[in-house]
């Protein structure tokens, strides 16, 4: 199993260089940063549509993902992921290469397991099903991949919403007045 950092839905980015035997897995709170965004988004206390904004959004997305690659690879290896929140997973890989999803990451968030404990019987059934993360190619890079997500009708937000998903706090919401992100 990879080594990482464990966000509090189970997702996983490395700590040093993939497959570092001296890494141990460690359980974060989540992303600062993406927390403040989707909160911004959330309440409306921003203009989304601003430059400003979007370049926060978009240099969050790009430090976390990295290699986009390596990213999905990590997560099909991770005993952390399972069940709703591996799915919602593949919901995104088909939004981004496709532009259709399943329902909204809003709406994912109340199926989801907070801070799931490994089973890693869960990962051998993972590679006889479709796998989208070879989709993303070595030679596509990070940008690439947001380029094609932003150009998705209504795209930008579902990566805000999408990087709370992922790399959000579990342990309290977000505190939002409403919801313009459905």
């Amino acid at each position: 199993m990879p080594k990482g950092n464990v966000y509090p839905r189970g997702y996983m980015l490395p700590l040093g260089p993939v497959d570092d035997a001296s890494c141990k897995n460690t359980r974060v709170p989540g992303d600062e940063e993406v927390i403040t965004l989707y909160t911004l988004y959330m309440n409306q206390t921003v203009n989304t549509d601003s430059w400003s904004y979007r370049k926060r959004v978009l240099i969050a997305a790009r430090r976390l993902f990295k290699n986009f690659h390596t990213f999905a690879s990590m997560q099909v290896k991770n005993e952390f992921l399972y069940g709703m929140n591996y799915d919602f997973l593949q919901d995104t890989y088909d939004f981004i290469l496709e532009g259709k999803r399943k329902t909204h990451p809003t709406n994912w968030m109340g199926l989801f397991i907070e801070h799931p404990e490994p089973r890693p019987q869960d990962i051998p059934a993972r590679f006889s099903k479709h796998t989208p993360h070879k989709v993303f190619s070595v030679y596509l890079t990070v940008e690439d991949i947001l380029a094609a997500w932003c150009a998705r009708p209504n795209g930008f937000e579902d990566m805000v919403c999408t990087l709370y998903v992922l790399f959000g706090n579990g342990l309290h919401k977000a505190k939002v007045s409403n919801s313009n992100c459905n």
